[in-house]
Order: structure tokens, then C-alpha cells, then sequence
């Protein structure tokens, strides 16, 4: 089979900085692992949307993504928010390197990059779950989606509450 030509959308302040910091290593492993792929970095929040969306709209169709549940999100809502292609043909992977990585965590997907990418090069694809909230900001009515959970600050107040 042949292997997939893989988008990858890299996120160096994930994880405190470790995805800038880790990134020739990965890079090292893609390559000797026979990955075909291009890379983009981002510079600023909302960067990793607009990225995913770009290389939608230029053929893509293997979305990798590097950093934490913040670059996840962000992913996810650039893959959903477009209407060019069908979500169901677009396969995104996460190499979590995030400080919590709990999508990741729930998918056991490995946090060693050797074994992640290992795992993506056998090919398996699940659907997933997805969830759109639409909410007020600023005054505007806006719509996100969301692949693990939606607190939309409630779940912070009532951890607040709970620390009174």
C-alpha cells in the first residue's frame, strides 16, 4: 500500500515550547520511517485553522498535527468549518505533545512520537464523535466544534466554587 502524502501542521509553543524544542527529532523520525509530507508552523492563536483550511482547499487530505488539545481544537474546527470536501475524506492524526493531551489519552494514542507514527503507518481510521455549540462573544453570535469537551467556562467557575 502506498503511504499517504501527510500535511503537517506543527504548533511550537505546545507543551510549553517542547514542540519547537522536539521538532528536528521528529522530523529525523518521519523521514526514517519513509513519511512523505510538508510542514507548517504556527506564529499565533487561530494560525492552525487557517493552515488546515489552506491545505484543504490545495488537495490535502492527510492532516498531521503536532501539539495539545489547543492545536487539536483548532484543527478540528479548520477541517469542520470548511465546506469544499467532506469531513469523512479528510484524515487527521495528532502526535500529542501537549501539557494535558486528553483526546489523545482518550484514543490511547502513544505520546512517544517512534510508536505514534508507527501507529499511523498501519493505516487504521476511526470516525469521530462531534459536538457544535453556538454562543454569544463580544456581542456576536459565533459556533465552534468541539471533539472532547465544551466547559465554555462554566467547568471553571464551578472548580472555583469548589475551591471556597
Amino acid at each position: 500500500m502506498n503511504q499517504p502524502f501527510w500535511y503537517i501542521i506543527a504548533n511550537p509553543a505546545a507543551g510549553n515550547g517542547k514542540v519547537g524544542r522536539i521538532w528536528h527529532d521528529i522530523e529525523q523520525l518521519l523521514q526514517a520511517l519513509g513519511f512523505s509530507y510538508t510542514v507548517k508552523f504556527t506564529d499565533h492563536r487561530g494560525h492552525a485553522m487557517r493552515l488546515v483550511d489552506d491545505a484543504i482547499l490545495n488537495g490535502h487530505r492527510h492532516i498531521l498535527g503536532l501539539g495539545g488539545d489547543g492545536t487539536n481544537h483548532e484543527l478540528v474546527n479548520g477541517i469542520l468549518a470548511q465546506n469544499r470536501t467532506p469531513s469523512a475524506d479528510i484524515h487527521y492524526a495528532l502526535l500529542p505533545v501537549g501539557t494535558g493531551n486528553d483526546w489523545a489519552r482518550n484514543y490511547r494514542i502513544p505520546n512517544d512520537p517512534r510508536q505514534r507514527l508507527l501507529r499511523l503507518l498501519e493505516g487504521k481510521t476511526v470516525l469521530q464523535d462531534v459536538g457544535k455549540v453556538a454562543y454569544r462573544r463580544d456581542g456576536l453570535q459565533t459556533e465552534r466544534f468541539f471533539v472532547n469537551v465544551a466547559g465554555m467556562a462554566y467547568d471553571a467557575f464551578i472548580v472555583k466554587q469548589l475551591e471556597r
